[in-house]
């Protein structure tokens, strides 16, 4: 797929997409973006993603599509400001800069009340990449 420095600069763009970037929630959350080296042929899988995490296999886990993840915060609403207009295109660009970065990508959120979101995708042959912010939701 990619050498590893490309891998790295992919992940550097991704970083940069999220600068300032806060996930809204009844708490907001800036989003930490990192790598997870791939084990044999593994695929992201609730299950794989709750031992790398070390939570319970009985942990819930919903899986999102990415489009479907981001569709409220590109969303343009009739009351926005300018500071609103400015975020959602913040989230367009950040949504289209892990589209062209990550392949395969889905959304994981994890857990009840405090939901852990990791948006995962394959960044090399060897590397997924990782978006993860939270959520509060009650």
């Amino acid at each position: 797929m990619m050498d590893s420095e490309t891998a790295r600069d992919r992940l550097e763009i991704i970083r940069q997409a999220t600068a300032g970037l806060l996930w809204r929630s009844e708490s907001d959350f800036p989003f930490e973006v990192f790598s997870w080296p791939k084990k044999d042929k593994e695929t992201i899988a609730a299950e794989n993603l709750l031992d790398r995490i070390d939570l319970p296999l009985n942990t819930p886990v919903k899986t999102r599509q990415i489009e479907d993840f981001f569709a409220p915060a590109i969303r343009d609403r009739d009351w926005h400001d300018e500071g609103d207009k400015e975020i959602v295109q913040k989230y367009r660009n950040l949504l289209a800069t892990i589209e062209q970065n990550l392949k395969n990508t889905k959304v994981y959120l994890v857990d009840r009340v405090e939901i852990k979101i990791y948006i995962i995708g394959e960044l090399s042959d060897r590397d997924w990449g990782v978006l993860f912010t939270k959520a509060i939701e009650t």
